[in-house]
């Protein structure tokens, strides 16, 4: 499945509209600031990946949940059938009962980034990185890497 068409299947869930994603653009962007500021919470998305077929290249479904994320500020999802993807690329599946955020206490407890809080309290970053970080370990992991 192309980027457009997936675009066009999660526009059309959020804003019940028919039509293109191009065409509802605007519309999808007024639902998601509506609801952020009525539940105060991120908005999530699960793109589902259909079965892969044998010699079918894989659909853009990590290019589309990286645009919706980026794009809408949405947290997106793929769940991914048993031969969706090609082996090398497989993961375990786990049910997902729902996410949110990590506060910056629980993120100081991570025993792997016991240096890396060190290093950053020295520096006086402590906070300013917990705030960049929004709640997710992964961006730290990413800024970890970086720094060893």
């Amino acid at each position: 499945m192309k980027k457009d068409e997936i675009l066009d299947r999660v526009c059309h869930e959020i804003t019940n509209r028919k039509g293109s994603y191009i065409e509802n653009e605007k519309f999808m962007k007024e639902v998601i600031d509506l609801y952020r500021y009525r539940t105060g919470k991120v908005p999530v998305i699960i793109i589902k990946a259909d079965e892969r077929l044998e010699n079918q290249e894989p659909a853009e479904i990590s290019e589309s949940a990286r645009f919706l994320a980026d794009e809408f500020r949405l947290n997106v999802f793929i769940d991914c059938g048993e031969n969706a993807f090609p082996d090398k690329l497989k993961t375990n599946r786990e049910i997902l009962i729902e996410l949110e955020p990590m506060n910056s206490d629980m993120m100081r407890q991570l025993p792997q980034f016991k240096e890396l809080f060190k290093l950053l309290k020295s520096q006086g970053n402590e906070e300013i990185v917990l705030a960049a970080c929004g709640g997710v370990p992964i961006l730290l992991s990413q800024l970890n890497d970086k720094i060893e």
